[in-house]
């Protein structure tokens, strides 16, 4: 704790003591720095439990989008560090499940994370301050029904559970839906409407912003 706040000290001194020399390189700095996600497409998947007293594990694809000219509210610091690349910096901020945007001076490589996306005109102009936007999938069960034969797109053979029918298609980005016979899990990647059946569960896919 003792070492964060330490970093967290240098790092804000050294923004501020290096403020004005970054106004003079902007428009060479403006052009080191990507302007849309991050890293490639900027999506990060990652699974996570939201519920501490739960089992069920949800799948969190988030994206990142930059912002320009702004940063975070000091108070929503929750870590500083240094960092030698942009992707890092991603990083920190990716494997904190309260993270919700970070910043990158690209100079002297600080890197903050942030629990709030609120934030303000920022006096460096190099400043590259990212807001993380994401998507929660969970499945949905309806008990002894299933979905039209002619509307399956594939099988996965040899499925022990419900469960792990429900997880297969929670991996599968195409997946909007599927029923398990006790045997197999049946796969559907179109929007279905289920009817009643004995025996077999039908399990939908839904996807919500994440605003926790």
């Amino acid at each position: 704790m003792l070492l964060e706040k330490a970093l967290w000290i240098i790092a804000f001194t050294v923004v501020l003591l290096t403020s004005e020399v970054y106004d003079k390189n902007d428009e060479l700095l403006k052009a080191c720095l990507p302007f849309t996600s991050v890293t490639g497409n900027g999506t990060t998947n990652k699974m996570i439990d939201l519920n501490e007293n739960s089992e069920k594990i949800q799948d969190l694809k988030c994206n990142t989008h930059r912002i320009n000219g702004m940063k975070g509210f000091d108070e929503n610091v929750l870590k500083a560090e240094i960092v030698n690349k942009i992707e890092e910096c991603e990083g920190l901020c990716n494997n904190q499940k309260e993270c919700r945007a970070f910043r990158y001076l690209l100079k002297n490589r600080v890197c903050f994370v942030y629990n709030s996306k609120q934030h303000i005109e920022d006096d460096i102009s190099e400043s590259g301050f990212y807001v993380k936007r994401c998507v929660l999938c969970y499945m949905n069960i309806t008990k002894n029904v299933k979905g039209c034969d002619d509307e399956i797109e594939s099988v996965w053979e040899d499925v022990s559970s419900l469960e792990k029918c429900e997880d297969n298609c929670i991996k599968s980005d195409n997946c909007r839906a599927v029923h398990f016979d006790g045997e197999r899990c049946f796969k559907f990647t179109d929007e279905v409407k289920p009817y009643e059946k004995t025996g077999i569960d039908f399990s939908r896919k839904i996807c919500e912003q994440y605003t926790d």
